[in-house]
């Protein structure tokens, strides 16, 4: 696992964005006298297990698989110390770390994503200025905030290749980001049911400008399940996908997760 620099895990898959879960005993229940995790726990080590489905036309593609998540280790960027939080396909060597930052009181920060292939280190990174504010909290219902509004940007930014149409020149995306929580309730997934989780609304409006295809824009909207104390719970939505390039959806259900108590 990765320590302040470098990591060996399995894989990346496409671009749905991150997630975040508090450290339970087999039977779900908190341990005793377990010092609770903060609102958007980010302890080392402490990680989820999601199973994701991918859908073409509302028709599941091929069998579900896990991801998972995992906080290992840090990071300094400039003069900022950031968490690593890495995203993982079982079976497959990518993988890809999420550079965050949380102030432990309203702000939820992305810095920037890191490529891996396992073998040779990194192999892509993008670095975000102005960085993307990935979360404001806690969360009520009717309160939306903006992610990032850029242009120009490396189409790494949002999980894509750098060089989408292939031709040797790295193609560049403007992306604006904007999030809303749309209701509170209960939400069924894999493991069972979590009450008075938030349902969040992530729309992402992508220009995109590709030296052999021109400009063309996509929408995308993706919905997050949050609970506090134990972070996304469940994901849906579109895929982040490239023009005339096939149309996915997913569904993410959290299937086992281990949160580890804050340092005493």
């Amino acid at each position: 696992m990765r320590k302040n620099g470098f990591i060996l895990t399995s894989a990346l898959l496409t671009a749905v964005f991150l997630v975040i879960t508090v450290g339970c005993t087999e039977d779900g229940t908190t341990p005793p006298d377990e010092q609770i995790p903060t609102y958007l726990p980010n302890t080392d080590e402490s990680y989820w297990i999601y199973t994701y489905q991918r859908y073409q036309n509302n028709v599941p593609l091929g069998d579900p698989f896990s991801v998972t998540y995992t906080f290992d280790g840090s990071t300094v960027i400039g003069n900022e110390a950031v968490q690593n939080f890495v995203r993982a396909v079982d079976g497959e060597l990518p993988y890809q770390v999420f550079l965050v930052q949380d102030n432990e009181t309203n702000t939820y920060k992305m810095f920037g994503r890191e490529y891996y292939d396992g073998t040779r280190g990194m192999t892509d990174s993008v670095y975000f200025d102005p960085v993307w504010f990935w979360a404001e909290y806690p969360f009520s219902v009717g309160t939306s905030w903006q992610v990032v509004n850029v242009t120009g940007i490396s189409p790494l930014a949002i999980g894509l290749p750098a060089d989408i149409d292939n031709d040797g020149h790295d193609d560049t995306v403007d992306v604006e980001v904007n999030c809303s929580t749309v209701v509170k309730g209960d939400v069924t997934t894999e493991i069972g049911i979590f009450t008075d989780a938030y349902k969040i609304r992530r729309n992402l409006y992508v220009t995109y400008y590709l030296t052999q295809g021109g400009e063309s824009k996509i929408d995308f909207e993706q919905y997050f399940w949050f609970k506090p104390e134990k972070g996304t719970v469940k994901m849906s939505g579109d895929e982040i996908g490239y023009p005339n390039g096939p149309h996915y959806t997913f569904e993410s259900s959290l299937s086992k997760y281990d949160i580890k108590p804050l340092p005493q």
